[in-house]
Parts: structure tokens; C-alpha cells; sequence
């Protein structure tokens, strides 16, 4: 398949890149070194001694694909608005979400099948080493295992459908009403490598496991709740094994720790980073922030044409810049093209459970949740009864600033709130159909066989 073509010079090289699952306050994990990488062929990778490689090379093609889709993400909600020339993001910005060809829909879905695929083989590989008995050592395991299932939540949250093909060998879509299974085999690949890790004491990758459970099962619900059409009536969301997972991270947790994807110089780039702090196609909506007089850059401490600080977006109990918001943006301006991508933390864990109190009806839980994350800015208690924004507006607000930059969350948000962005073209998708995401790509579609007729 095209989506693939990249795979045999990644398999040929599987460098190390020094990407780490960095945990905040809490150290970070960091990868192998492989000293003449274009020496590692893919029939050496089939070797116990060498599969490290692999895993490796699933954390790179997982980063890039987390961040390629999260450029799209964000393109279409109202967090970034189009300013560049690249009329991909023009028409995401839009709100249309039809187009085959998009070149971010496409790229999109080419780098999450490279990233999917490259976890599967890790996964695989390291399964039957185990299972003999000659795998080096059990934590390439449970990496596989989380890589893998992070390319099933991302996939599960972003595209109508899938195909998992093999590099050349077409596999037939998922299908539309089949997407929700991907969230499953998510949940079953976080618990595995959550059980390793735990015994092997790895902290690193045990909370993110437990994490992404809670994230897992909280979107299947949200999944089901957008694929049944239309803004829902009732948009809260309460699962009984998000809310464990949740607590069990908390639990277990520093009070703001987050597992995340570090990019440098010698390893890769952030793509969304890169497109908008680099090549300035995209900048943050002009609901949030202040555009320095080219219109393609923020005003802020690392603009030296716009020093002001440009968050306009505030705190609607403290009427301040939101200082969770700020201290997103500016760490993502700040590092360029190799801003570090969150991919989970004790903050979403919270609102979860926050959401998950005011749905039942809570209150009083709602709000304990809702100040521990505002405790985490130094921002003043929310108290429902002396200040004027609901406890819904609340969920909202928080979600928004604390989980900016973060694929589906915003979305899921406008659309099931029914908050439209002011980019949105009325007749769009993303106005018309709530709940819509992304579609297979043309190259995918013109390459399988099962979308083309040629099986």
C-alpha cells in the first residue's frame, strides 16, 4: 500500500530516536541506542536479540502519527485557525471533512497506518518472543503493547473507518459501525502492558497504561454517543470503568504528572508544531489569542514583533489570561518544531471523574474535581453557589483550556455541546453532521483492492 511506502527505510534504519514517554515531575523513559542503524535490516528484526529495534521504531512512527493527526485535529476545531496558503487547512478550518484528498487527511491517515502498523509488528514480534521464551526482556513487551493500543484509541477517536492492511496485503475496512472495537482491543492491550509493568516496576509505563484505560473506555462512550447522530440531548458522560481507572491514576500519581512524546534535533519533529510555529499555515483562533500584525503569529514572549502577552481567553472566575491555557501555548511556541505532545495526564483524569459527578448529579464531586485542577494554576475555588458560570459552562471552560492540543477532545466537545467554530462554512460537515471525523484517504482507497473492485 502507498500508506506504507516510508516502512521499509524506517525497518532499514530503526534508529533509535530519542523520543521518550516523558512523565512531568516524575522522569521519563528513555529508548535504546542502536550505534550503525542501517545496518538493522528487517530480517535481522526477526531475531530476539534485535527486536528492540522494533519497538523503538513504534514509538517513533506512533509520535509522528499522534502528531500529524493532531495537526488536523486542531485545524478543524476553533483552538487554531488557518493562516497560511495551504488550502488543506483551509478546508478543514471550514469544517469539511468529504475531501479523500485532503493532503492533511491523507498524510494524516498515511502516517497513523505507518505508526499502527509498526506497533502490530513490534507487538507481534515481542509476543512470540516471549511466548519462547527468548524475549530479552518483558518491558519491550508492555511497550508494544501500549504503542499499539495508542494507535487504536487515536484511530478509534479520528476516522469513520479503517483498513488495517499489511504493507502490500489489503485488509478489508473495519466499517463505520465496527470503529467502536478498536477501543476494546485498546483496553486489552493497555491492561497487558499494564501487568507487566507493574511487576517489573516500571512506573513510566504502568501510568500510562492505567491512564489510557480510563481515556479508553471514557471515548468508547463518547463514540457511541456521536455515532448515533446530531447533538446529543444529554452529553455528559459517566462510565463506571473510566471513573476506576481515573481514580487509580490519581491515586498513584504526582499531583500533575503526564505522559507525553519528546521531539529533539536529533530525532524528529512535531508536525503539528512544526506547520504551526515553523511554516505559520496555522494559529491559535482568535477567540484565545491576540495575532501580532502578519496575522500568521500570536502575540507573546517569544514573537519579537508582538511581545504583549496575546492570550485573550480568561479565567471566568479570577478575569485573568487562563494560565493553563498560556502555559500550553506558550511551552508549544516556545520549542518550534520539537514542542513535546501530550498524550495523557492527571488533569483529563480529573475531569473525567468531574464529568462523571455531574452527570450523576454530584455536585459537590464535580466541584472537588473541578478546583483540584484549578489548584494546579493557583487559580480561586469555583464555588456554583456565589459564581455566575454554570457547572456545565465550568466542564467546558476547564476541558478547553487543560486539554488544548489534544486530538478529539476539543472536538468532541463542539460537537456535542453543540458549539460550532466560527470558521465553519454552515453547509460543512463539521456544522451539518455532528460527530463526523476523517475519512479513509484517496491513496488508500485507490491501492486496496476492497474499496476499488479489484479483490
Amino acid at each position: 500500500m502507498n500508506a506504507y511506502a516510508k516502512l521499509c527505510t524506517i525497518v532499514r534504519r530503526a534508529r533509535v530516536l530519542a523520543l521518550v514517554g516523558a512523565i512531568t515531575l516524575a522522569g521519563c523513559d528513555g529508548l535504546l541506542e542502536v550505534d550503525n542503524p542501517n545496518n538493522v535490516g528487517e530480517g535481522d528484526l526477526q531475531e530476539p536479540g534485535s527486536v528492540a529495534a522494533l519497538v523503538n521504531g513504534a514509538l517513533a512512527t506512533t509520535a509522528e502519527a499522534y502528531t500529524t493527526i493532531t495537526r488536523a485535529h486542531v485545524t478543524l476545531t476553533d483552538e487554531y485557525d488557518w493562516a497560511g496558503s495551504w488550502d488543506a487547512a483551509g478546508e478543514l478550518d471550514r469544517g469539511a471533512l468529504n475531501n479523500t484528498a485532503n493532503d492533511f487527511t491523507k498524510e494524516g491517515f498515511n502516517d497513523v497506518a505507518r505508526g499502527r502498523w509498526m506497533a502490530a509488528e513490534a507487538y507481534r514480534l515481542t509476543s512470540e518472543f516471549d511466548a519462547a521464551g527468548t524475549l530479552p526482556n518483558r518491558m519491550l513487551l508492555a511497550r508494544s503493547a501500549l504503542y499499539l493500543g495508542i494507535n487504536y484509541l487515536l484511530i478509534a477517536d479520528s476516522y469513520e473507518d479503517f483498513a488495517l492492511s499489511d504493507k502490500r496485503e489489503a485488509a478489508q475496512p473495519i466499517g463505520p459501525a465496527n470503529m467502536h472495537t478498536l477501543y476494546d482491543q485498546a483496553i486489552a492491550l493497555f491492561a497487558e502492558a499494564e501487568s507487566i509493568a507493574s511487576a517489573a516496576g516500571n512506573t513510566n509505563v504502568r501510568l500510562a497504561a492505567i491512564a489510557l484505560t480510563a481515556r479508553a473506555h471514557y471515548a468508547k462512550a463518547l463514540w457511541q454517543m456521536l455515532n448515533a447522530g446530531g447533538t446529543p440531548a444529554q452529553p455528559l458522560i459517566s462510565v463506571a470503568a473510566a471513573d476506576a481507572a481515573a481514580s487509580q491514576l490519581i491515586a498513584l500519581a504526582p499531583a500533575d504528572w503526564r505522559y507525553e512524546f519528546s521531539f529533539s534535533p536529533t530525532t524528529t519533529t512535531n508536525v503539528a508544531a512544526a506547520w504551526i510555529n515553523d511554516r505559520n499555515e496555522m494559529i491559535v483562533g482568535a477567540t484565545y489569542a491576540q495575532p501580532d500584525a502578519s496575522g500568521k503569529k500570536i502575540c507573546s514572549p517569544y514573537n519579537p514583533a508582538c511581545t504583549d502577552d496575546g492570550i485573550l481567553y480568561q479565567d471566568p472566575i479570577d478575569g485573568i489570561p487562563d494560565p493553563a491555557l498560556k502555559r500550553i501555548v506558550y511551552d508549544f511556541i516556545e520549542d518550534i518544531q520539537y514542542s513535546s505532545q501530550t498524550v495523557i495526564g492527571v488533569r483529563e483524569m480529573r475531569l473525567i471523574l468531574a464529568e462523571s459527578a455531574l452527570q450523576q448529579g454530584d455536585t459537590d464531586g464535580f466541584v472537588t474535581q473541578i478546583n483540584e485542577v484549578r489548584a494546579l494554576e493557583g487559580l480561586t475555588d469555583y464555588d456554583p453557589d456565589v459564581h455566575a458560570i454554570t457547572p456545565r459552562d465550568m466542564l467546558i471552560h476547564t476541558r478547553l483550556v487543560n486539554l488544548f492540543l489534544q486530538p478529539m477532545r476539543r472536538l468532541a466537545d463542539m460537537y456535542r455541546f453543540g458549539i460550532p467554530s466560527p470558521t465553519w462554512v454552515e453547509s460543512s460537515e463539521a456544522a451539518t453532521q455532528p460527530g463526523t471525523v476523517f475519512p479513509i484517504s484517496d491513496e488508500e482507497r485507490l491501492a486496496n483492492c476492497y474499496f476499488n473492485g479489484t479483490c
